[in-house]
């Protein structure tokens, strides 16, 4: 178990890498006391009393302390919990209410007395109402800005999490907008679902209470995957109906040439979309008809996104995944999507 969570550190660090962050070695000796303070306040801005805060530490470890009366907290740490191979690296502080408002913060520990920025629950979800039933293509979500205006948003963060609280879909949009156009062929029709919206800022992120909604009948919806295969080894796991990444298999993409992966659906079965649900290093992704070797969608991603196209008569679709630069990608779910039964 320990030494899975150091290749996922390790890991961590290769992608920070990848997109240009610089390595921060400490300044501190490792028996250095190190004391973080700051402050939490509610949607109105008063002292929130007695909100757990939670402080990530590297490998895993986690610190927890409760506000006082005027919402502030306190936290004591060795330097040498607060890095890993004398490396000055990001730790993660949290607060979380039982209906999904949280706000978090990350900051690396370079000096012995850290005062941080002041933050301030948010939730100000406009629509859908809870419990709204959705049955179109497109369903609009919409917030309003949060009251705190000491820091600038940069991007809105959408999630859309399953009974089981896996996220089915995840997509941003920037700051200065205040809807979003969720596509509903990443859902599944006749299901519960809810959704939250994360304000990314300057300084820290809030993060919206989950909110409910549901699916009636949807034109597009997922259809039968027989196989899923790399070079002739069969991944069964990432059409088993299941968002989550853990124990699904890692591909490392080479960048010399691309990675084949071979869905073979039923025959005769008409396509046209598909689900991507994953995360990793960017790369270009081709969505061909595996016989004739028509296009039929491309783009670059690096995380979940929707394919459509016109659609066709198919049993097998390949995807070429290409990239310049080489890394890896943890496939979570991929869907290939289909008309709904009487909308053909």
């Amino acid at each position: 178990m320990y030494q899975r969570d150091v290749i996922k550190v390790l890991s961590g660090l290769l992608i920070s890498l990848s997109l240009g962050a610089c390595l921060t070695p400490s300044p501190l000796s490792s028996e250095s006391e190190v004391e973080v303070t700051g402050r939490i306040v509610g949607l109105s801005g008063q002292p929130v009393l007695d909100q757990r805060m939670s402080l990530s530490l590297p490998l895993f470890q986690q610190r927890q302390t409760d506000t006082n009366a005027a919402g502030d907290y306190q936290f004591q740490l060795k330097a040498s919990e607060t890095t890993l191979a004398g490396l000055a690296v990001d730790l993660t502080l949290k607060a979380e209410q039982a209906n999904g408002m949280a706000v978090t913060q990350d900051f690396k520990a370079l000096k012995t007395q850290i005062q941080l920025p002041e933050m301030q629950f948010w939730s100000d979800l406009q629509a859908p109402a809870a419990e709204a039933l959705i049955a179109s293509a497109r369903q609009s979500l919409s917030w309003q800005s949060p009251l705190q205006q000491s820091q600038q948003i940069k991007r809105y963060r959408v999630r859309i999490e399953d009974p089981a609280g896996d996220t089915v879909w995840k997509s941003q949009t920037p700051g200065q907008s205040l809807i979003y156009d969720l596509p509903t062929a990443v859902l599944e029709p006749q299901s519960s679902y809810r959704w939250q919206i994360e304000a990314e800022g300057d300084n820290y992120s809030a993060f919206s209470e989950k909110r409910s909604l549901q699916t009636g009948g949807l034109p597009l919806q997922a259809v039968a995957i027989q196989k899923a295969q790399v070079a002739g080894k069969d991944y069964p796991s990432w059409f088993d109906q299941s968002f989550q990444v853990e124990g699904k298999a890692r591909l490392d993409l080479n960048q010399h040439r691309p990675l084949e992966i071979d869905l073979k659906l039923p025959a005769g079965q008409r396509v046209q979309g598909l689900h991507w649900a994953a995360q990793g290093f960017s790369f270009k992704l081709e969505v061909r008809d595996k016989a004739s070797n028509t296009l039929l969608a491309e783009r670059v991603v690096s995380e979940d996104s929707l394919f459509e196209w016109t659609g066709i008569e198919t049993d097998a679709l390949r995807l070429l995944l290409s990239t310049e630069s080489g890394g890896f990608v943890d496939i979570r779910e991929i869907r290939v999507l289909g008309p709904a039964i009487g909308s053909r």
